[in-house]
C-alpha cells in the first residue's frame, strides 16, 4: 500500500507501552527519496519535544485508527535525538545566508536577498555558498536530506514552463520509500487535476525559489495518471500507471 505524507502526519505515534506523540513530517534522502527519519512531535515543550525516529523501528501504520506503531519502549525513544544528523538543505541555506547577511535575511527588499524562503534569490544563496569557507557545491545540485512536508506547496517547473504545484508524496509503508509525488495541475483546469508522477522525473529541487524542476515537459506529466484517493493510503494496484 502507498500512504500520503500528509495523511502520515496526521497519525499517533505509539511505542511498545503507550503514545509517544504524533508523527510530525518525514525527512528523505532525494537522491533515493529513502525515508531517513521519521519527525516525532512528543508536545512537551520546550524540552525535546521533536524526536527523529529512523524507519528500521517503524512498524505497518493502522489507517482505520490512524495509529503509526514503533518496535520502541518509552526509554529507547527519548534517546533518539537530531543529534549528530545531517541537516536539512533549508537549514543548510539559512544557515549561509544568515551568515552572510545577517538580518536583512528576514527583512523585505534588503540587498540582493529580498526575504527569507520562497523569495530568496538564487544569486543571494550562490553569494553565501561562494564566501563559505564549508561550501564544497552549488546546495541545490547534491544529494541532500529534505522535507517532505516543506516540499508540499512548491511549485512545479516542466522544460517548457510551470505546471501547478506539489499537493503530497505516496511512500510505500513497506520500505518507507516514496515511489510517487502528487502534483495538482489545477491551473490547466483538467477534469481530475491531480496526477502521479515519479520522483525520477525531478531535475532538481530548490529552495530559493520554492520550486521542483522536472526533467519532462508538461505534455508528460498531463498524460501521467490521476490520482484518486479513496482513504487514508493509495493502492498500487488500484489503477496502473500510463507513462507516455
Amino acid at each position: 500500500m502507498l500512504l500520503s505524507v500528509r495523511e502520515l502526519s496526521r497519525f499517533r505515534v505509539e511505542g511498545k507501552d503507550g503514545k509517544l506523540g504524533k508523527a510530525a513530517d518525514l525527512y528523505v534522502d532525494d537522491s533515493t527519496w529513502a525515508t531517513r527519519y521519521l519527525v516525532v512531535n512528543t508536545g512537551r515543550w520546550p524540552s525535546a519535544h521533536r524526536v527523529l525516529v529512523p524507519p528500521a523501528y517503524l512498524g505497518q501504520p493502522d489507517n482505520a485508527k490512524r495509529v503509526l506503531p514503533l518496535s520502541l519502549a518509552r526509554e529507547d525513544f527519548e534517546r533518539c535525538s537530531d543529534s549528530g544528523r545531517d541537516q536539512l538543505v533549508s537549514e543548510q541555506q539559512e544557515l549561509l545566508l544568515e551568515n552572510r547577511y545577517g538580518s536583512a535575511v528576514y527583512g523585505r527588499g534588503g540587498g540582493p536577498v529580498g526575504a527569507v524562503h520562497g523569495v530568496v534569490s538564487r544569486q543571494a544563496l550562490a553569494i553565501a555558498a561562494a564566501e563559505s569557507t564549508t561550501a564544497s557545491e552549488e546546495p541545490d545540485q547534491a544529494p541532500q536530506l529534505r522535507s517532505a512536508l516543506e516540499i508540499v506547496g512548491y511549485h512545479i517547473e516542466a522544460l517548457d514552463g510551470p505546471f501547478g504545484i506539489v499537493e503530497d508524496f505516496l511512500l510505500d509503508n513497506d520500505d518507507w520509500v516514496v515511489r510517487y509525488m502528487v502534483i495538482n495541475t489545477k491551473t490547466w483546469r483538467l477534469p481530475n487535476p491531480k496526477v502521479l508522477v515519479p520522483p525520477s522525473w525531478i531535475q532538481h529541487i530548490s529552495w530559493a525559489e520554492s520550486r521542483v524542476h522536472m526533467s519532462v515537459r508538461r505534455a508528460k506529466i498531463k498524460r501521467s495518471a490521476r490520482y484518486e484517493p479513496t482513504s487514508h493510503s493509495h493502492s498500487q494496484k488500484e489503477k496502473p500507471l500510463l507513462w507516455p
